[in-house]
């Protein structure tokens, strides 16, 4: 076998230096420039060059062996074209001319022309070529084509971001992604930045930084204005921070050791972001390498650029706007539904409290029967009485139409002390956890509104656990609220609030039934088994006490309920005296009291009632026969005919309890009246919270008690 030939080993570059004599070494002595010699490499780097670039640059050749690459000294607006066009030279394409700009020693700017051509020899393949310095008419020209090119291309950056959809759509963090991306790529800046200052303008938030070498966005830094006062006061008096020197500019110099050194960044642009003449943010631009002299192309572009950003601000807060009102009038709606059902059960009410009290006092009656079947009996009624009392009182609680009294109650002790009974409220294979704070948390409510509200969201919460080994999680918290729109509610008021959250592991609930939940009457339960009040009462409770219930599932994710109640500073106060005990039948002691009552079955069972415990009773059937009895009472010379009390039905015909309650304060106010309600609306609540009420329906024992409670203020009043 012929044995194979050896490749010679590569050839070194042939020499760019020659003696005066030669051809080369006329060329590199005469050229306004400097030859070239490097490999294919669009970074240009171990470049062999004639001393004449130390003529150009101030650097000797010898650096570009090792400490810096032709590339370096080209202005970083120029480095991709020249990685273009070095990266694309091919054997069938081997020749190029480019003109760009270069940096000498001192930072300054000039222009160059290149004309180059790829060499191939054997395996060796190298760039060689001049550089030389363009002359006094040259320069302008050529950098008049570069202005023109670069204006175009931030003419089309504008062009895109006008149109993009994020832009009219307010999408900020998308508005920002785009525009530093085309920014960084119009102007070939390495770094361009989005920022917007908070609500109390004490601070600026990043929303996105673009790193063009890197193409890489990042977000979340924060500058204050504390720590840069001066900055911040040249960004709220000014379109622009036209930065040349960041280094040394008095608006950017307090960055200087913490920023611009430690990333090198020498130069920079802001351009502030103004809504309604108002700076909410800035556009940043801020250049690596050498110092740079921004061009007003440039400078403008910036602000066209924030322009477009604060565009898309505007049309945020615009279809923010637009979707608030969208929510207040679903929420007016949903409130005109619910005031609608608050009209019928408020309607309803008293009329079926009044049925409820007869029904209610006859089974009483009934439950002393010796048979014990027929005590059975009755005291099924006097059960099935308390069942309506109570549903329609949910109704009444969501329609916010009945009144209670609210006071301080601490929720912790509350919910503590309701443990035990909603353990017994779940089944054994669900697990409850409760965690509260070890200090009291003090709101307006009643022992009997949180009862409701935990026993209904807990029981909701049973019903929605399907799967063995579930888990309900009551927690209660205190936070400040700063932003109640945060919460989609706008008729709450920033503030510390207690904070109930129950939240259950069950099946979780879609969109649309999430809409409809405090809906009265709304269940997905099967027929029989709820009523669909449950939530309801729960809302109707949180409204009365000023609060608010928001609710967060996904079907199988689970559910939160979390119910905010405004926190109040607690009070001591004297402790109750403890309620009267059962009264003897003749508590009454032969006082007279005028009962009015438009219910005839209802008039005469209080008279029966007050007739066994010793009054005497005057009865009147409306507002008019009321009226003329106590008109002929006050007429009369005997005082036994002027009651010791006048007990009225609020809602009666001809004025009911309030055209008494007038008539009193004008001609006789020494005669105190009483008020029994199965109704009251908000209204006369307030005008009457002075007058005790007795609600109904109402056992014998409730209404002496009420009475006594009445007859013993008037005498510690006359006393």
């Amino acid at each position: 076998m012929t044995p194979k030939a050896k490749e010679p080993p590569p050839r070194s570059f042939p020499a760019l230096k020659g003696n005066s004599h030669s051809l080369v070494g006329w060329l590199a002595n005469t050229l306004p420039g400097t030859l070239f010699r490097h490999t294919k490499d669009p970074e240009r780097i171990k470049a062999d060059l004639t001393e004449g670039i130390e003529e150009m640059t101030g650097y000797p050749p010898a650096d570009f062996q090792d400490t810096r690459s032709l590339l370096s000294i080209a202005a970083p607006t120029d480095r991709a074209m020249l990685r273009h066009v070095i990266s694309k030279l091919s054997p069938q394409n081997p020749f190029y001319i480019v003109t760009y700009r270069i940096f000498d020693q001192q930072g300054d700017l000039f222009w160059v022309h290149e004309k180059g051509r790829l060499v191939q020899e054997g395996t060796q393949t190298w760039v060689e070529g001049c550089i030389l310095q363009a002359n006094a008419f040259q320069q302008p020209q050529w950098q008049d084509t570069q202005q023109q090119k670069s204006l175009q291309q931030q003419q089309r950056s504008l062009l895109i971001l006008a149109t993009a959809p994020p832009v009219v759509e307010g999408d900020i963090k998308r508005v920002s992604q785009l525009a530093t991306k085309l920014v960084a790529e119009a102007t070939q800046v390495e770094r361009v930045s989005v920022w917007l200052l908070n609500k109390e303008k004490t601070q600026l938030e990043m929303v996105d930084l673009y790193r063009r070498s890197a193409n890489q966005h990042e977000a979340g830094s924060i500058l204050k204005a504390e720590d840069f006062p001066a900055y911040f006061e040249a960004l709220r008096s000014g379109r622009y921070i036209d930065a040349h020197d960041a280094l040394r500019d008095p608006r950017t110099n307090e960055f200087s050791d913490i920023y611009l050194r430690p990333l090198g960044i020498t130069s920079m642009i802001d351009a502030a972001l103004r809504v309604g003449g108002e700076v909410v943010g800035a556009l940043c631009l801020e250049h690596v390498g050498p110092q740079r002299m921004w061009q007003d192309h440039e400078i403008s572009f910036s602000g066209e650029v924030s322009d477009q950003i604060a565009h898309a601000l505007l049309n945020r807060a615009n279809l923010e706007a637009k979707a608030e009102q969208v929510r207040l009038q679903e929420q007016l709606f949903r409130s005109q539904k619910m005031e609608a059902v608050g009209r019928l059960a408020g309607g309803i009410a008293h009329d079926f409290h009044n049925l409820l009290t007869v029904i209610a006092g006859h089974a009483e009656i009934l439950s002393n029967l010796k048979s014990p079947q027929d005590r059975e009996h009755a005291l099924q009624i006097v059960k099935t009485t308390e069942q309506a009392t109570e549903l329609t009182r949910q109704l009444l609680t969501f329609s916010r139409n009945e009144q209670f009294a609210l006071t301080e109650v601490d929720l912790v002790a509350t919910v503590r002390g309701l443990e035990k009974m909603l353990r017994r409220l779940i089944q054994q294979d669900i697990g409850l956890s409760v965690e509260l704070p070890e200090h009291p948390l003090t709101i307006h409510a009643t022992q009997g509104f949180l009862q409701q509200i935990l026993t209904n969201l807990v029981v909701n919460a049973r019903d929605a656990i399907s799967s063995p080994n579930g888990y309900i999680a009551i927690q209660v918290e205190e936070q400040f609220i700063r932003d109640p729109k945060t919460l989609g509610v706008s008729d709450l008021a920033p503030g510390s609030y207690a904070v109930l959250h129950v939240k259950d592991s069950g099946q979780g609930m879609s969109k649309d039934v999430i809409e409809r939940i405090f809906e009265p009457f709304f269940t997905t339960k099967s027929p029989g088994e709820g009523t669909g009040l449950g939530l309801s009462t729960v809302y109707g409770i949180v409204r009365r006490c000023r609060g608010h219930i928001a609710v967060k599932s996904a079907v199988g994710a689970g559910t939160r309920f979390s119910v905010y109640l405004p926190l109040q500073e607690a009070t001591e106060t004297s402790p109750e005296p403890s309620k009267p005990q059962a009264y003897l039948d003749q508590f009454g002691q032969d006082r007279l009291l005028l009962i009015a009552e438009d219910n005839p079955d209802l008039l005469k069972l209080t008279e029966h009632f007050l007739q066994r415990a010793g009054f005497r009773i005057i009865t009147a059937n409306n507002t008019i026969e009321a009226l003329s009895v106590l008109q002929q009472a006050m007429e009369s010379d005997d005082p036994r005919q002027v009651p010791d009390l006048v007990l009225s039905d609020m809602i009666m015909p001809q004025g009911g309890g309030l055209a008494l309650l007038a008539w009193l304060r004008k001609r006789a106010p020494s005669i105190p009246i009483a008020f029994m309600s199965g109704y009251m609306d908000e209204q006369t609540a307030q005008n009457t919270e002075d007058i005790p009420c007795l609600q109904k329906p109402f056992y014998s024992k409730e209404l002496y008690q009420f009475l006594h409670k009445v007859l013993e203020a008037k005498k510690k009043k006359s006393s």
